[in-house]
């Protein structure tokens, strides 16, 4: 991994990584820090700024709600500095398929709760948000907490970096 960090690419782990964890899902993880994934380790100290959460489950938890696996382990004691994007409609997917929420409101406060930053493409999930921070259901601390972990990345690839029409005329 760190060969790609090395060249410029930016690494992101999707599918892969908490797919796997599924596999295993009838592991105990009760003793993980004796069987932490060594490619989580290797990703956050490669420089790794996204992962994606999948629809997979660990200990019969979904890992879009798992507090344990995507703040106490991937962001506290693996430092991972990057953010927690779901996959395609996956915060829908905790209600229609998965059936571990009743509705998009619960979902959203469940998903964000655990630590995911971003949502991809749940179209109901912005109102549901913004609802659930008014009655105070996702603190401002995780919103803030989110949006840093987002606006850091985008610094580190240089996306926020204001493109004049000069500074772009000494690039070309």
């Amino acid at each position: 991994m760190s060969g790609f960090s090395r060249t410029g690419i930016h690494l992101s782990i999707e599918y892969l990584s908490f797919i796997a964890l599924s596999v295993v899902n009838a592991i105990d993880f009760s003793g993980y820090p004796d069987c932490t994934p060594a490619f989580f380790k290797a990703a956050a100290d490669a420089g790794c700024m996204t992962m994606m959460t999948a629809y997979g489950s660990v200990d019969s938890v979904s890992v879009t709600t798992s507090h344990k696996w995507l703040t106490e382990i991937l962001k506290e004691e693996l430092g991972f500095d990057g953010f927690l994007v779901t996959d395609w409609e996956n915060f829908r997917s905790l209600y229609r398929g998965q059936k571990v929420a009743a509705n998009m409101d619960e979902a959203c406060i469940m998903g964000i709760e655990a630590g995911n930053d971003m949502s991809m493409n749940s179209p109901e999930f912005f109102d549901s948000l913004c609802k659930a921070a008014k009655e105070g259901k996702i603190s401002m601390d995780r919103i803030d907490d989110a949006v840093y972990r987002i606006l850091h990345v985008k610094k580190r690839l240089g996306i926020l970096e204001v493109n004049t029409p000069e500074k772009l005329s000494k690039e070309i």
